[in-house]
């Protein structure tokens, strides 16, 4: 009974070691190969589908870093004379925004400017 149960405890404890080391090697890894602390990029499927800003439904333009579907003073959307993926104007879409104080959208105009976006598409 005495083998049984040392074996069976110096079975768990080495087991309890190994799993330690290999989450102490896998954080090192992980911070290794992100060294800035950052992630890698997650893109959103809901953000993809949208049109938020004016842009292409399908398109990744500002979808790169986790942002939703909506262009929020959280996370403006890149104003189209500086963005790519835009939607085209025509005779049917002017590129009114429909802006709405404090609904948005908003949009990034550089330098830590965020405003209300007026155009969505590419004049």
């Amino acid at each position: 009974m005495a083998y049984t149960l040392r074996f069976t405890l110096t079975f768990v404890l080495t087991l309890l070691c190994v799993v330690l080391q290999y989450s102490y090697i896998f954080k090192a890894s992980v911070r290794a190969a992100f060294p800035d602390g950052n992630t890698p990029p997650r893109i959103l499927q809901s953000c993809v589908a949208s049109a938020k800003g004016g842009k292409l439904v399908g398109s990744n333009r500002d979808c790169q870093k986790g942002e939703g579907p909506v262009c929020s003073v959280a996370e403006p959307c890149t104003p189209c004379d500086r963005g790519l993926s835009c939607d085209v104007c025509s005779a049917s879409n002017r590129g009114a925004c429909g802006f709405v104080e404090g609904w948005g959208p908003y949009c990034d105009f550089g330098g830590g400017v965020v405003g209300a976006c007026r155009m969505c598409c590419s004049m």
